[in-house]
C-alpha cells in the first residue's frame, strides 16, 4: 500500500540520515565520504518525499487526489533540506571548506528548484480546490476561508528560499 511504502522509505531515510549527522558532527567524514553520503541521503529524502505525497493522493479526498502533492512535498523537502545540510556542515565545521566547492551554487539551485516546486504545486492545486464542489461543501469557500493561511504559507516559503540562499551567500539576514 501507499501508507505501507511510506513507512519504508522513511524509515531508511531517517537511517541514513541519522548516520550520516553522526558521522559528520563527530568529524568521520572526509571531503569526498561527506559528499558521497550526503548524496545518497538527500535522494533518500527525495524519494521519501515522493513516497508521502503518493500516500496522500487518494480517490476518496478529491483535494488531494493530484499529483501536484507529490510535487509540493518534494519542493518543500528540497527548499527544507537546504537550511538543515547547511546546518549540520556547519556544526560539523566543514561548511566554510563546502562553500568554496560546489555546494554553493547546488545550494542555492536546489532551495530555489524547492520554492518553484512548493510554491507552484500549492497554488495550482488551491486554484483546483476553488473548483471543486460537492453537494455539502463549495471548494471555493473553503479556500476563501483560509485566505490568510495560504498567503502567509505562501510567504514563509519565499522567506525560507531567501534566507537559504543568503545564507549560502554568507550574507546576514539581520
Amino acid at each position: 500500500s501507499p501508507l505501507s511504502n511510506e513507512i519504508l522509505v522513511g524509515s531508511l531515510f531517517v537511517v541514513l540520515a541519522l548516520v550520516y549527522v553522526i558521522l559528520a558532527l563527530a568529524g568521520k567524514l572526509s571531503g569526498g565520504a561527506r559528499k558521497g553520503f550526503v548524496a545518497v541521503v538527500a535522494v533518500a529524502a527525495a524519494v521519501f518525499a515522493c513516497f508521502t505525497g503518493m500516500a496522500y493522493v487518494m480517490e476518496t479526498i478529491a483535494s488531494w487526489n493530484s499529483p501536484l502533492v507529490v510535487v509540493q512535498l518534494l519542493g518543500f523537502a528540497l527548499l527544507g533540506g537546504m537550511p538543515l545540510g547547511t546546518l549540520v556542515l556547519g556544526l560539523a565545521g566543514a561548511l566554510p571548506d563546502a562553500l568554496k566547492g560546489s555546494f554553493k551554487t547546488a545550494g542555492i539551485v536546489v532551495a530555489a528548484a524547492g520554492a518553484v516546486l512548493a510554491i507552484g504545486g500549492f497554488c495550482v492545486q488551491v486554484m483546483g480546490v476553488g473548483g471543486m464542489e460537492n453537494a455539502l461543501v463549495s471548494g471555493a469557500d473553503l479556500v476563501a476561508d483560509v485566505t490568510i493561511y495560504l498567503a502567509v504559507a505562501v510567504a514563509s516559503l519565499v522567506l525560507a528560499a531567501a534566507g537559504t540562499v543568503a545564507a549560502l551567500l554568507g550574507k546576514s539576514p539581520v
